[in-house]
């Protein structure tokens, strides 16, 4: 479910040329769960930030009902 940054992944991404498509809304609707995962899974989760340094085009999507439009 959860979309995890490792600097190898990047790479695979980059190279084939893919788009991710992270899930953001859930931190936003579900933040307060957050925290079940630890310190250092949360720092590489949601990696929209990490694919654009990259130079890796990233879209959104709202993966409604679990997140709003």
């Amino acid at each position: 479910m959860f979309e995890v940054e490792h600097d190898d992944l990047i790479k695979r991404i980059k190279a084939l040329k893919t788009i991710p498509n992270p899930f953001y809304a859930y931190v936003h609707w579900h933040g307060g769960k957050m925290k079940e995962y630890g310190k250092e899974r949360l720092e590489c989760m949601f990696a929209v930030k990490s694919f654009l340094d990259a130079g890796i085009n990233v879209i959104q999507t709202s993966d409604s009902p679990l997140g709003s439009f």
